[in-house]
Order: structure tokens, then sequence, then C-alpha cells
């Protein structure tokens, strides 16, 4: 767990992924088509980094659609995302019945 959850992402570890892919476990036609992008995703890492960012930043966008922040705002949601919400915001937003 990050010291200040507030300013640091979560390492991703086994629990993360079990967590966040468990809606793939009645669609293993989708979880094989993520895994392909993820593999895709790999292969820009090793060899551009900027190919691997804009593909991370095309996959972010797309998942706003499916979040409740879509109702709210993007920049809310992109520092949700990226752990830049102060306290005061993030309580505000829970408040508000958006789960972060």
């Amino acid at each position: 767990m990050p010291d200040n959850p507030n300013t640091e992402n979560a390492p991703l570890d086994a629990e993360d992924w079990q967590i966040a892919f468990k809606p793939y476990a009645q669609y293993p036609l989708l979880a094989l088509a993520l895994a392909q992008h993820l593999t895709a995703l790999q292969d820009y890492v090793q060899r551009d980094a900027g190919k691997a960012t804009a593909a991370i930043n095309r996959a972010v966008d797309e998942l706003y659609e499916h979040s409740e922040f879509r109702s709210v705002s993007l920049e809310l949601y992109r520092a949700s995302v990226q752990g830049r919400l102060s306290v005061e915001v993030e309580n505000l937003i829970n408040q508000l019945g958006i789960r972060t």
C-alpha cells in the first residue's frame, strides 16, 4: 500500500489484477482480447515509450465512458486515476455518491 494514497498509484500485484479482471470471468472472448491488447502494449513499452503512453491514454479515456465520473468531469476522473485528488476533493466526490 502506498504511503500517500492521494499522490501514488498502488502497485499492480496479483490481487489488484484479480479484482480488475473479475468481470471478465463471464466473458472469455473479451478476456482473450484484453490479454492481446496488454501483450501489444508490452511490445510498445519495450520498443516505443511514446506509443505505449498514447495507447494507455486511449485506454484510460475509453474506461472513463464506463465510469461514474462521466457525469461529472474528465479532469476529475483523470486526477482520481492518477492519484492526484486531495483528501477534501475525494471526500466530496464520495459524498456525491461517486465511488473512487
